[in-house]
């Protein structure tokens, strides 16, 4: 006999809202807002839920059609991950470079959690996207994510692979995915690097 319970809540300026008395196990956490596209994921509940952890929901905000957007979000530690595209000219985008043609980085965030976002505009080619750690700490451990968004809402989700990150023996360097803004195709590397 499966119980299920919708509860809503309005998010105050800072985007904190509370929830009372939510059943522990796995639910489903459905956030919107006008201008942002709209965004769900499970969680589970075992308890008090803080600031900062399973319950937080960073959205993006509406892209024309034809763009995208990714968006690396990732534990407090280490303090500052980088978000990095390699264009099939092998043009940059990155801190140093926040943009190449057809690309722009939007955030570059350097006190923990993200998020970092680079949005895309159409037919810009086929793209690498990258993490690199630029503070100490262990890129490993870092609960890094990565979210890809086109302008119909979220299209693609990985998260680094703690276990693979370790056995690699590196700890500098993830290589994530490669996608085409043409056809939207996504190709996951999934490798690590010095």
């Amino acid at each position: 006999n499966d119980f299920h319970q919708t509860m809503t809540a309005t998010a105050d300026s800072n985007g904190k809202f509370t929830l009372q008395d939510v059943a522990e196990g796995t639910s489903n956490l459905a956030v919107s807002a006008n201008g942002y596209l709209a965004d769900e994921k499970a969680i589970v509940v075992s308890g008090p839920v803080a600031a900062g952890t399973i319950a937080d929901v960073f959205l993006s905000p509406v892209l024309p059609t034809g763009n995208f957007r990714v968006v690396l979000t990732w534990g407090r530690a280490p303090a500052d991950l980088d978000l990095y595209d390699f264009n099939q000219s092998n043009c940059k985008t990155y801190f140093n470079n926040r943009a190449c043609p057809g690309t722009k980085l939007d955030i570059d965030q350097r006190a923990g959690y993200g998020p970092e976002t680079i949005t895309y505009q159409p037919n810009t080619g086929a793209h690498t996207v990258v993490v690199k750690r630029y503070s100490s700490g262990d890129l490993c451990t870092s609960g890094a994510k990565l979210d890809l968004y086109s302008a119909t809402g979220h299209q693609f989700a990985i998260e680094l692979d703690a276990e693979a990150c370790a056995q690699s023996g590196t700890n500098l360097s993830w290589n994530a995915f490669a996608f085409d803004t043409a056809s939207g195709t996504v190709t996951v590397n999934n490798s690590f690097s010095n």
